[in-house]
């Protein structure tokens, strides 16, 4: 039976007495519950199971809905990116559902669980800082594995420097951005047209022709 989601199945036979027995189960993990469908027969008697757990956690200030939890879980929370291939100890458990999250049953209690994610599978527009973490949950109690996912914004803009009433593009210079303690550097065309990947938060800082915003008022075209 796979770890995560999937399907497995078990076929037993015997015979004892010249009496013949067979037990067939089909089992299946979804997201959010684990089913069993059985058939057997013992001599001339047939029966059928049919059975479903399910786990309610309440844990990162939500309800979420998931498969038996017998030891230890975990809440993986990549901030509303969803889709993302996840994994506990390198066996694939499932994907984060429309708010980015999944929950990890049954990991070992007071024990470091290597849970990760796939980074190829986080959409192109976002950028994971880093796949892997260590989890050390209490026995019947849970943790929460928050993944860093920044969304990624590039843009195309145009700078223009208005000094006395007079427009002036800045050719083939460079724009620098500043947001916090970084810089992001941008070179200009011959149209004063700059190229700039999530710039929003970034101040303008310097040109490197030595044309500084102060000196005239600074345009800023983005598209």
């Amino acid at each position: 039976m796979p770890q995560g989601e999937g399907y497995g199945y078990r076929v037993q036979l015997e015979q004892q007495n010249e009496q013949g027995r067979a037990f067939n189960t089909l089992l299946y993990n979804a997201p959010w519950a684990s089913y069993q469908l059985g058939y057997s027969r013992n001599g001339e008697t047939d029966s059928t199971l049919l059975a479903m757990e399910g786990a309610i956690v309440a844990i990162g200030g939500g309800l979420h809905l998931t498969r038996p939890i017998r030891n230890s879980f975990v809440l993986v929370d990549l901030d509303n990116v969803p889709g993302v291939s996840t994994f506990l100890s390198n066996q694939l458990i499932g994907r984060t559902n429309r708010q980015g999250k999944i929950i990890i049953p049954n990991l070992i209690p007071y024990y470091g669980n290597q849970v990760s994610i796939d980074p190829d599978s986080v959409p192109e527009n976002y950028l994971a800082e880093g796949d892997s973490l260590l989890i050390a949950p209490p026995f019947r109690g849970g943790g929460i594995a928050r993944f860093t996912v920044q969304r990624i914004q590039n843009f195309i803009g145009t700078v223009v420097l208005q000094r006395s009433g007079t427009p002036i593009i800045p050719a083939l210079g460079q724009l620098t951005l500043q947001r916090g303690q970084e810089t992001v550097a941008s070179p200009l065309n011959r149209n004063g047209q700059f190229y700039s990947s999530d710039v929003g938060g970034l101040k303008p800082l310097r040109f490197s022709e030595g044309i500084q915003p102060t000196q005239g008022a600074l345009a800023l075209s983005m598209r």
